[in-house]
């Protein structure tokens, strides 16, 4: 019998801080959106003061302060290599698995005995805590919708100790009543309320309704969720992960920008990560597309959003190529004036790295674009992002950049910010 187990790390980015923070165990502790914007990640101890994901930090600001709540700005290098060493670990400990996010992964639970499959869940559990640090939480099912259901049932309640097996089809009827629509992997707050009104509010009612009715509601991708409430596997195991359809880099300024060699240098920082992540995908982009944004809600009338795009004439990867392009359209879109509080790139038309297209005139050095490409990014991938740049990157101060008043060292990726132990 085909069986599925999720684990997810419990408040992921929280976790991480406090790997190399054990004193934050059992404080409160939050981590802030990009720019320092807003709640994205909470520990247990901070949502029971009533703190929410999304808030803008300005908000609740007085609440953090009064409970004495840890606060750190977002290090995302951090967390990816994190995520890298739950995901290696849990691969060496089962057959198969998918990974679904940078804090969750599918696996393949079939050779687990029935009676051993909690037993197993918690060795797991215990070897990814021992290994990374990490604490987890795991869902054991027939389907991944769930695997879902009952990971989040394993984390909301403390009586299961982070581990729910509902492969049994008397434990699935007993504890489907008890979820809510909305809770439901695939629902959400956007579907609950048209549900709500033909009386299916719960994840029982879901899975009683009629397909009909479902099918009307929600699509085919709906009936195949009902199917999978009934303990019928619609959505299979994706061990090798579907190939990047598009590539998007972006992020807010530290404060807003009107000098153009400032825009500019910020735009084009942009497109040298969306060179490294597409030949870290193994992919090349045809199709660039650049764009340039305002404050919406600080400036209304003076909002400004401008976008350029271009067809390149081969697929590449090389990010000379990529940044001369961005250079020709930003020239385009610049608005003389404008404030901006945000730019951004896009990369489209993804076709696999192994197929390198060539034309009649097309006498590029490809291997040795490749070389050159391979050695920078092998050397910042060594000694952390940043190493080894371009030109165009250079700066006396990067005054784009997001705030990151509170972030945390990049204790794995910089020789300078090792965790220090006396």
């Amino acid at each position: 019998m085909e069986m599925v187990a999720l684990v997810d790390c419990n408040a992921f980015f929280c976790s991480c801080e406090r790997v190399f923070k054990p004193h934050l165990r059992e404080k409160p502790v939050v981590v802030l959106s990009s720019n320092d914007g807003c709640l994205i990640a909470l520990s247990a101890e901070a949502k029971a003061l009533g703190l929410k994901m999304a808030v803008p930090f300005f908000k609740v600001k007085h609440l953090i302060d009064k409970h004495k709540v840890h606060v750190f700005s977002t290090n995302y290098m951090l967390y990816a290599h994190m995520s890298r060493r739950v995901m290696a670990t849990l691969e060496a400990l089962v057959p198969a698995l998918e990974v679904y996010s940078i804090d969750e992964a599918f696996l393949d639970f079939s050779h687990v005995p029935e009676n051993e499959r909690t037993k197993e869940a918690r060795r797991i559990q215990q070897m990814v805590l021992q290994h990374t640090g990490i604490p987890v939480s795991i869902g054991v099912a027939p389907t991944k919708t769930l695997a879902k259901v009952a990971n989040k049932l394993a984390k909301t309640h403390p009586q299961w100790n982070g581990v729910l097996d509902l492969s049994r089809s008397h434990d699935i009827e007993r504890f489907l009543p008890f979820v809510w629509c909305e809770d439901v992997w695939g629902i959400g707050r956007a579907s609950a309320p048209k549900l709500s009104k033909y009386g299916i509010r719960t994840a029982a009612d879901l899975a009683g309704a009629d397909p009909f009715l479902i099918k009307k509601l929600m699509g085919i991708v709906g009936t195949r969720l009902v199917n999978e409430l009934k303990g019928e596997q619609a959505f299979s195991l994706e061990v090798a992960p579907p190939p990047a359809k598009s590539i998007i880099c972006s992020r807010s300024f530290g404060r807003p920008l009107s000098q153009k060699e400032e825009v500019k240098r910020a735009l084009l920082y942009h497109v040298v990560r969306g060179g490294a992540k597409l030949r870290r995908k193994k992919r090349q982009a045809r199709h660039l597309t650049i764009y340039l944004r305002g404050n919406r809600y600080a400036q209304k009338e003076a909002y400004v959003s401008r976008t350029a795009a271009v067809q390149l004439p081969l697929a590449t990867h090389y990010t000379p190529t990529l940044l001369a392009a961005a250079d020709h359209l930003f020239e385009k879109v610049w608005q003389e004036g404008a404030l901006y509080a945000k730019a951004g790139v896009m990369l489209t038309d993804l076709t696999p790295e192994a197929a390198h297209p060539t034309t009649l005139f097309d006498l590029r050095p490809h291997q040795k674009e490749k070389a050159l490409m391979t050695a920078l990014d092998a050397l910042n991938e060594r000694y952390g992002r940043g190493t080894l740049g371009f030109a165009s990157q250079l700066q006396k101060e990067n005054l784009w950049r997001p705030k990151e008043a509170l972030k945390s060292p990049n204790y794995l990726t910089r020789w300078d910010e090792l965790l220090t132990v006396r």
